[in-house]
């Protein structure tokens, strides 16, 4: 009844297994379904000392219990293998976005609005900039720390295994820029159309500073 009722289970939620809050996609299904199969490998290894289990209903039980348990770990492996197939080109992919991205007026809660000059005419906001880095490469690092914690079998890509290595790099580099292009339209949006009108070459020129970020700086 324990085999029949964990395959039951494990049959109507693989696709979409209730994995805990803090566990990525792939490694927390892989840990739900380990958690099936130790729930039915306790009371399945003890009952193989019992004489009853010689038996051919305690034969067919023991199969059905393996059968249930390949099925897991198959379903497990290709899990592993399909993330690993991906992990490498979309990481260099995501590692070759530019460090920053325009974003649009109201996109990231902040409400922007224009200047007023002297003659009455309206100087146009000055457009928000964001940091641009891809929650993808967040997951990996996040899949890379729990995939090498379950298994030693899981060999790891090497440039998942990069990022994850860099992932405390990562993290300071996004806090420190995202506090710099705080401080930045802090600066400018303090300034009146009079104060643009007389530091535009010294705008102009912080500007030349930013714009590799956007063509040229990537997180390689």
């Amino acid at each position: 009844l324990e085999v029949e009722e964990v395959k039951n289970i494990f049959e109507t939620h693989r696709s979409n297994p209730p994995c805990s809050r803090n566990q990525p996609p792939v490694a927390g299904a892989i840990s739900w379904s380990r958690s099936l199969f130790r729930r039915i490998k306790k009371p399945i290894v003890r009952f193989q000392s019992m004489e009853e289990m010689k038996s051919e209903k305690g034969q067919n039980i023991t199969a059905e219990y393996i059968a249930v348990a390949r099925e897991m770990r198959d379903y497990e492996d290709k899990l592993f293998e399909e993330w690993k197939a991906n992990v490498e080109t979309m990481t260099s992919e995501q590692l070759q976005s530019f460090l920053f991205r325009k974003v649009a007026p109201g996109e990231d809660g902040h409400q922007v609005e224009g200047v007023i000059a002297g003659d009455g005419s309206s100087i146009p906001p000055e457009p928000r900039i964001a940091v641009n880095f891809n929650p993808g490469l967040l997951l990996t690092i996040r899949e890379t720390k729990y995939l090498s914690q379950l298994d030693s079998r899981y060999k790891i890509p090497q440039r998942a295994q990069n990022v994850f290595l860099q992932g405390e790099q990562y993290y300071t580099y996004v806090a420190d820029i995202k506090d710099m292009l705080e401080l930045y339209h802090s600066a400018l949006g303090a300034l009146t159309a009079t104060e643009r009108a007389l530091l535009v070459q010294h705008v102009e020129k912080l500007r030349g500073v930013l714009k590799p970020g956007f063509d040229t700086l990537n997180w390689n």
